[in-house]
């Protein structure tokens, strides 16, 4: 029984770490787009954002596509 609790504790104490690890990460990635932008860097106007037709989303096929076309009664077959 003590084995497994020990697991347990280091998994915790693992998962904490990792955590951590992971808001450190967030703020520095913050912090340095902040810092971009206060030199100027970013995007300053539209012509340098990507298309519009590159932002679209895909069309889905799958099971939910052919269940969405069946519910609206649009049916190409």
């Amino acid at each position: 029984m003590t084995d497994y609790l020990n697991v347990l504790v280091a998994q915790t104490q693992l998962l904490r770490a990792q955590d951590a690890e992971a808001r450190v990460r967030a703020e520095r990635l913050a912090l340095y787009a902040t810092f971009s932008a206060a030199l100027g860097g970013g995007i300053d106007s539209s012509s340098d954002s990507p298309a519009d037709t590159q932002m679209k989303p895909a069309k889905h096929i799958g099971p939910f596509a052919q269940h969405k076309d069946a519910s609206s009664g649009d049916r190409s077959e």
